[in-house]
Formats: C-alpha cells, sequence, structure tokens
C-alpha cells in the first residue's frame, strides 16, 4: 500500500476507534482490522451452466410475435423454471408486460402469450 494510503486507512481507524465503534476494515491485501465480524460471501451454485435457461427460452421465444402462442416444453427442466426464464427473456428484449405466461403441467408446457 502506497503511503499516502496508509497514511489515510490510518487515521480513518484513528477516528472509528475514537468514536467506539464497531468496524471491519479489509485492505485489498486482506488484512482485517476492527473486530466486526464479516460473513464470507455464499457462492450460488447452480444446476444449469450459465445461460443454459435463457438460451432454452430464446429457442423457443424470440420469433415470436404480437398475438402468437408459444407452447415451450419442460425438457429436463422444472415448469417453473421453463416459465421464468420464457419470461425474464422476454422482458429483457420485448419490455417489461410483453408476455403472460401460464403453466399446463398435464402436457408439461410452459403456454408463453405476447401481448405487446
Amino acid at each position: 500500500m502506497s503511503g499516502v494510503k496508509q497514511q489515510t486507512l490510518t487515521r480513518a481507524l484513528n477516528m472509528l476507534n475514537a468514536l467506539g465503534a464497531t468496524y471491519a476494515v479489509i485492505e485489498e491485501d486482506g488484512t482485517k482490522h476492527g473486530t466486526l465480524e464479516v460473513a464470507e460471501p455464499k457462492k450460488r451454485s447452480s444446476k444449469y451452466k450459465h445461460g443454459e435457461l435463457s438460451a432454452y427460452a430464446y429457442s423457443h421465444v424470440a420469433n415470436m410475435n404480437v398475438g402468437d402462442i408459444e407452447e415451450v416444453p419442460f425438457g429436463k427442466y422444472t415448469g417453473e423454471e421453463v416459465r421464468s426464464a420464457a419470461v425474464s427473456w422476454a422482458c429483457y428484449h420485448w419490455g417489461n408486460g410483453t408476455v403472460t405466461t401460464a403453466t399446463n403441467k398435464d402436457k408439461k408446457v410452459v403456454e408463453v402469450f405476447r401481448i405487446a
């Protein structure tokens, strides 16, 4: 750490100590100052590769026009995963409120209706 950064950090730590604050300051190299316990960020694990569900939704809904209804099969996914991916893709590309969906568990499809 450069001299000016070290001076600034020392000054900040002195102020926090003078205030009686509980804090945690972690430097770039991982050095921790203070007594506040900080939990390690949890890594979110996914069952699928990055972008896999979005690509699946894209393959079924990308060419829809207003008024079209598309049945997206569950495939290896759950109905909620397919519905969520289709709505997410549509909202990102066409805007919020552009599709409505219904899950047909008997046919194992998500019905996507493009309304705007």
